[in-house]
């Protein structure tokens, strides 16, 4: 099992397809009514706790889980803090908007977001404006950084937050409305 965290609040652990055997679980049998799951998020929990700094007691949790190949499986566990007041997560919901000047340096990136980080992309747009492609990017947890090192290499940060997305959506020509780095990956 191996944790990595991600950011102050989201721990990700990777399982493999032996240490999913030992929970008598597949990605496709998890249920977070099934006893075997609720097992093994205890465990990992109990790995968290003893490898980091969080706050588990005071925390509510989001998990995300995705396949991995060979039977194994990626957990991104968010570690939330337990307040009156509702948490916006902003990594959640700020969108970032990339301007790229050509298709090729769009492909380029959406090559290598796809490849380095596809399985933290929630959502993903494509828009034209005048002589520039914007790509709408929505993420799982903050990976602004991670996601500002590629695509610098072949375009630039427009904005974020709901304003500039919704300026973009407004004057833009939509070319994808969805998965929008996944399609354009295979053509890079």
């Amino acid at each position: 099992m191996k944790i990595e965290a991600i950011d102050e609040a989201t721990i990700k652990v990777v399982l493999t397809n032996k240490e999913m055997n030992a929970y008598h679980l597949s990605y496709e049998t998890m249920d977070s009514n099934d006893t075997a799951t609720k097992k093994l998020l205890v465990a990992v929990l109990g790995r968290v706790k003893g490898k980091t700094d969080l706050d588990l007691e005071n925390s509510r949790l989001f998990v995300e889980a995705y396949p991995l190949g060979e039977g194994g499986l990626i957990l991104y566990v968010n570690f939330m803090k337990n307040t009156a007041k509702p948490i916006r997560s902003s990594g959640l919901s700020v969108p970032l908007i990339f301007s790229f000047p050509s298709l090729e340096a769009l492909c380029g990136a959406c090559l290598r977001l796809e490849k380095q980080t596809s399985h933290l992309i929630l959502q993903s747009k494509l828009y034209r404006t005048q002589q520039e492609y914007q790509l709408i990017v929505w993420s799982y947890c903050r990976l602004e950084q991670r996601l500002l090192r590629i695509v610098r290499e072949y375009g630039r940060l427009r904005g974020k937050g709901s304003i500039a997305s919704a300026w973009i959506q407004e004057h833009g020509k939509v070319l994808l409305e969805q998965d929008a780095v996944a399609v354009m990956a295979k053509l890079g």
